[in-house]
């Protein structure tokens, strides 16, 4: 059924032989003269004991539905079960609902007494077995009694009929908005709304926001969602197109009228300004329960005019806005924002279909295209349907040359609905959207700001406000994003000022208007941007002009492109210069550019021969991958630079001293720089090493791939240490990533954006969290609470090795203070217990690895006593690895942080070993380096130095009677000695099996893992659980069992932990409500005893007067009697007097009876709906629970 397209206006609910002839008939009779769409069911329909499914149809397509209670009606089963169906609708689809009482008292109907007792006495009989159903029925009947209706005792039927009739007219009368002629995917969306307008109570007064960019399907919504709630409102306004009325003359004016109009029917009212306006529209609906969407808003003003503040209205209103911008919504204070997601590939399938083909799938041959058509709209509705409409009844081929059409020149239809947001923004933000709509999608948030920071542009403000009117979108990599169709409508408002001539354009992306551009020499000063990114097929010629009128070009972008000749002129006024693959060994003689502030020239061509000069705003330069590069030149021109990249460098052999004067250099990278000759001392933040000890600096570790610390206040800096286990030659790369944990939930994840390959050997990775921007130690901040804090970090591998795992991890506070280390525990503050024994456990397990290590150097340094130098021809084996020390370094071991084995082949690509002076300063020898100055450190000069040293003479003449057969000869046997005990470690390594305690604790759990998870909460029981999982997560690493059942032993830990908390919770919830709802009961029959009472005391007040009248008379006649006739007149008052006295009491009490039953009725859907969803997050738990359970069956299958 499409969204609330109702197939009858009203459905009748009634007992055919009780009322079908008569009230019944009547009633269906006055409707349908009134042109009122009713279902009244066949009588001969009714055969057995079941529904029909065409009854249960018509009520769920029915907008209302009114119930005639009358004498038999309870003992119909179809009856009850209509109003079960019927109150089911009356919640989940909005219908109203209306109860007449046709010669029926309603508390017969609510307590089930009387006829209606008698009924459901006898369905207790028959249906003894089913006591669902016994109980649907009793809490419809209950419900229903509740609901406003009519009641009728005596009096005329016609009269209530009339009433009926004109109560639904009215209601039928509230005009319902065309949604779409295709409404698909709405109801997700509405869905998802309600569920924000539901979190609020009934009577909070709430302001919703919709936003999102052009053409999504916000009104859409907007008019759904009216359709939808509108009849629980007492007034309701839907005010459209705000944006485009209120430019018109007086336009806030007429939609302040339109308002109360809407919503109070004043035809009349003249407000002639918005000021005058306001207090008008705050009095008249401030006791008025108001839905009032205000659509396409797009200024402060407009919403301060029509919906200023939540004293405008009365209790339980709801004000819905939808909006592009965001910000907007902010500036507002809404309570709830819903941001409208793009259609999905299959939504928006159909809908595309629906358009293209006037049904539900393409017809035959239209596939392929139709998915491309559908690719190119990327879930945007509005594009989808004006593509749609558009192909419609055209060729395959007609189809194809449309969408070449929409990929270089955009429907016009869309454009226009897109640009309304691009035309509002301010000359900043313009000019930083066209940009990233040409050269910056999916770039890295910190590469665009440095760019457009240079050209002049404020980028942090200008891309925010282009995310709040959401024109652009920043991933979970901290990468721009843009819809592809907004992205065309940037690229198209750049085209248009220039259609014939490219070379007057702004900026130029386009291989075809670049090529057209460089080859014909047709730039010009109007161009700023430029991005060459050619098909392979293309070859550009370059001239020596090339680029020479282009004098105001700021961005050059080159991504792919085979040129013929080489640049000789570059414009001086560039700040981006990204040119990978660059084509010529240096950069023109020419080329100043005093304002460049990133350069790239990778696996270019570059020998950089010359000094840096004129390049003070420089700050990241990557040379990454230049082969011809042998030498890096003086860089002392390039005094701002915080970057330098150049990593597989491979012949790089020198590097500058001035590098080492750089004192805003914060990272310097040359990983795979085999020949590079000299380095210096630094900082170091990022490296990695051969190894397989944790630094003894740091200031905790623990076993596996997981470690746990308590912080309080702050959270710290720190840097994170893992050593990587490798059990054979990695063959493959793979990448990790970090993850954080505060109090057990996952708060952020570091995805590093480096891969490692080629490791032989263990390795040791340090990574100083300083250096990655993506993180923000605020937004970590916000996360802790005033007590301790349980903070779990991480390193878990995205491409997975089986070869490798992470077996140790560590961490090490930064900036260590007295103060700040107060803060810090590793070790739980809530546990009283000596945690010693396994603390000296890891430090045994420590100093056994650094034995291991200590021994194979000191066996390698025995091979090659006095051969410290060895022929040229070995220095230059990829495959060696050579130790060096600075002279005036301490050699003490103390001083050694991780020993590696200096094994031929320990990686492919060599690391060196790291040493240490103090606990800041981390200094890095060897072939490669991964090196980083921290921002903080003082200028210093670096020390370069030699690690080759002179050989003396008996040195050479020892190595001239050394010949190469003897050497290679020597190395076999090696080679073959290492590979035989690789095998046999590896054999050992796999031949581990669990012991059997273990084998029954895994059993334990697995079985636990397959009961209801309520059984779990027992003593016994959970008691068992706990002492299993402690047991499992504090396995040694020396069990058989994988990473993979550990880490799942670790996940069903935490969340036996969490869930049984939370179901011991939610039972108190329940048996909180199930009180309250026994109270609600308690007070209905103490309110219903109280009127027996009244009722009774009243009879006897009416006969005591009555008694009285009669003895005033006989007064009059029995004079003789008087004295005995006052005397019985005198009792008589006194009786009537505590009568009345009596009744007063008994009216008060009845009065303090139904405040307490009117305040807890109020509270009754609330607590119904409160045990509800208890009992839904219970049963969400036992689901969770049994799938947790399935996972773990399968990975213990897996595993044996």
């Amino acid at each position: 059924m499409k969204l609330h397209e109702w197939s009858y206006d009203v459905f009748l609910s009634f007992r055919g032989e009780d009322t079908r002839t008569s009230f019944t008939g009547s009633l269906y009779h006055g409707l349908h003269q009134k042109g009122i769409n009713v279902f009244i069911d066949d009588e001969k329909l009714r055969r057995g004991e079941q529904i029909s499914p065409s009854l249960l149809t018509a009520i769920e397509q029915s907008r209302i539905s009114i119930i005639v209670f009358s004498q038999n009606y309870a003992s119909s089963t179809w009856c009850l079960d209509e109003l079960v169906k019927i109150l089911e609708c009356c919640k989940t689809k909005g219908q109203l609902v209306w109860p007449v009482f046709y010669h029926v008292d309603p508390s017969f109907v609510r307590h089930q007494t009387g006829s209606f007792g008698t009924a459901m006495a006898k369905h207790e009989v028959t249906f003894k077995g089913d006591v669902e159903k016994l109980r649907k029925w009793k809490r419809a009947l209950f419900d229903a009694a509740n609901l406003s209706g009519w009641s009728l005792e005596k009096g005329y039927e016609f009269e209530l009929i009339l009433r009926i009739i004109e109560e639904v007219s009215n209601e039928l009368n509230q005009t319902l908005l065309h949604i779409a002629e295709h409404p698909v995917g709405l109801e997700t969306r509405i869905s998802e709304v309600k569920s924000l307008l539901n979190n609020e109570s009934c009577e909070d007064i709430c302001f919703i926001g919709i936003h999102g960019h052009g053409g999504i399907g916000k009104t859409t919504i907007a008019r759904a969602l009216y359709n939808s709630i509108a009849n629980q409102f007492e007034v309701t306004s839907f005010i459209s197109d705000i944006r485009e009325s209120s430019t018109q003359h007086h336009g806030l004016v007429q939609l302040q009228e339109s308002l109360l109009y809407e919503t109070v029917g004043d035809k009349n009212t003249k407000l002639g300004n918005v000021n005058k306006g306001i207090p008008i529209i705050k009095k008249r609906l401030c006791c008025k329960k108001v839905l009032l969407i205000l659509d396409d808003v797009d200024k402060l003003e407009q919403l301060e005019a029509l919906a200023g503040g939540r004293d405008w209205f009365g209790s339980g209103s709801k004000i819905i806005i939808t909006t592009r911008d965001k910000q907007l919504l902010a500036s507002h204070q809404v309570d709830k924002t819903y941001e409208v997601k793009k259609l999905n590939h299959e939504e928006a399938f159909e809908l595309f279909t629906w358009n293209a083909f006037k049904s539900k799938a393409p017809i035959g041959g239209y596939m392929e295209i139709s998915n491309n058509v559908v690719s190119y709209a990327e879930g945007l509705p509005l594009a989808l349907k004006v593509m749609g409409s558009n192909l419609f009844g055209k060729s395959v081929e007609e189809w194809k040359s449309a969408l070449e059409k929409y990929e270089k020149i955009p429907s016009k239809e869309v454009q226009n609905v897109l640009r309304v947001t691009y035309d509002n923004l301010e000359e900043n933000e313009r000019e930083i959207f066209l940009d990233i709509a040409c050269f910056f999608k999916g770039e890295t948030m910190e590469y665009v700001e440095k760019t457009l920071q240079a050209c002049g542009f404020y980028p942090k403000f200008g891309i925010s406000v282009l995310i709040d009117k959401s024109l652009v979108s920043v991933d979970e990599y901290n990468r721009l994003k843009m819809h592809d169709l907004i992205q065309d409508m940037g690229r198209e408002v750049v085209r248009e000022v220039s259609p014939l001539e490219p070379g007057k354009r702004s900026r130029l992306w386009y291989h075809e208007d670049v090529i057209e551009v460089l080859t014909e020499n047709s730039g010009t000063y109007r161009v700023q941007g430029m991005m060459v990114d050619l098909p392979d097929e293309y070859m550009v010629h370059l001239k020596d002009d090339s680029f020479k009128k282009m004098k105001n070009l700021k961005i050059l972008i080159v991504r792919k492109g085979q040129f013929y000749g080489s640049p000789q002129h570059l414009p001086n006024n560039l700040r981006l210069l990204d040119w990978m693959e660059y084509p010529s060994s240096s950069l023109p003689s020419s080329f100043h550019p005093k304002k460049l502030v990133l350069l790239n020239l990778s696996r270019s061509r570059c020998t950089m021969q010359e000094p840096f000069k004129h390049l003070d705003c420089l700050t990241s330069m990557d040379l990454s991958h230049c082969e011809f590069l042998t030498k890096l030149p003086d860089t002392s021109g390039v005094p701002n630079l915080t970057e330098l990249n150049l990593d597989h460098c491979t012949n790089l052999e020198e590097v500058h001293d001035s590098v080492g004067f750089l004192d805003k250099l914060i990272e310097l990278r040359a990983y795979g720089c085999t020949k590079l000759k000299e380095i210096f001392e630094a900082f170091q933040l990022q490296v990695m090493v051969p190894g397989k000890r944790i630094p003894e600096w740091f200031d905790h570790y623990t076993k596996g791939e997981y470690m746990t610390f308590w912080v309080q206040n702050q959270f710290p800096e720190i840097i994170l240490c893992f050593v990587l286990e490798i059990e054979s030659e990695m063959k493959k790369s793979f990448a990790c990533e970090i993850r954080f944990y505060i109090n057990s939930e996952e708060v952020y994840e570091l995805e590093i954006p480096i891969s490692f390959s080629s490791l032989v050997t263990d390795h040791v990775w340090l990574y100083d969290l300083r250096t990655s921007p993506s993180i923000q130690w605020n937004d970590l901040k916000s996360y802790l609470v005033d007590d301790w804090n349980q903070i779990e970090i991480s390193c878990e591998k995205i491409i997975d090795p089986s070869n490798l795992t992470i077996s140790w991890c560590g961490i090490h506070v930064c900036s260590r203070q007295e103060a700040s280390m107060k803060d810090i525990l590793f070790e739980d503050p809530d546990l009283d217990f000596d945690s010693s024994k396994e603390n000296v456990k890891i430090d045994d397990d420590l100093d056994k690895n650094n034995e291991e290590s200590i021994k194979s150097i000191e066996d390698f340094q025995k091979n090659l006593e006095g051969c410290e130098i060895l022929d040229r021809k070995i220095e230059n084996l990829e495959d060696s690895s050579i130790v060096a020390c600075h002279n005036d370094m301490d050699h003490n071991e103390d001083n050694i942080l991780m020993h590696s084995k200096t094994l031929d082949g320990v990686s492919k690509d060599s690391m060196a070993i790291v040493c240490y002076g103090s606990n800041n300063n981390v200094k890095e020898y060897g072939l490669n380096m991964v090196v980083a100055d921290h921002q903080s450190k003082a200028q210093q000069k670096a020390k370069v130095i030699n690690f080759i040293q002179t050989p003396n003479a008996i040195e050479e003449a020892f190595y001239a009677n050394l010949d190469d057969e003897e050497m290679e000869s020597f190395y076999a046997i090696l080679d073959a000695e290492t590979s035989h005990s690789n095998e046999k470690e590896v054999f050992s390594e796999f031949s581990k099996m669990p012991s059997e305690k273990t084998k029954k604790a895994l059993k334990t759990l697995k079985d636990f893992l397959n009961i209801d998870f309520s059984v779990l909460l027992r003593p016994s029981e959970y008691n068992t659980m706990k002492d299993t999982l402690d047991y499992l997560t504090n396995l040694p690493v020396e069990e058989g069992i994988s990473i993979e059942i550990r880490s799942l032993v670790i996940e069903v830990s935490k969340q036996f932990n969490h869930w049984s908390y939370d179901y011991k919770y939610e039972n108190k919830k329940i048996e909180y409500t199930e009180a309250k709802l026994l109270k609600v009961d308690e007070l209905e029959e103490g309110l219903e005893a109280n009127k027996t009472l009244f009722r009774e005391v009243k009879y006897l007040e009416s006969d005591l007067s009555n008694e009285l009248v009669y003895l005033e008379e006989r007064k009059k006649e029995l004079e003789e009697q008087i004295s005995v006739v006052k005397a019985n007149i005198c009792a008589s008052q006194g009786a009537k007097n505590m009568a009345i006295h009596t009744k007063k009491e008994i009216f008060e009490k009845g009065k303090i009876l139904k405040v307490q039953r009117d305040e807890l009725r109020e509270e009754v859907d609330s607590l119904r709906d409160e045990k509800e969803l208890a009992k839904k997050i219970q049963q969400n738990i036992r689901d969770e629970w049994s799938k947790l359970g399935e996972k773990f069956s399968n990975s213990i299958k897996h595993e044996k």
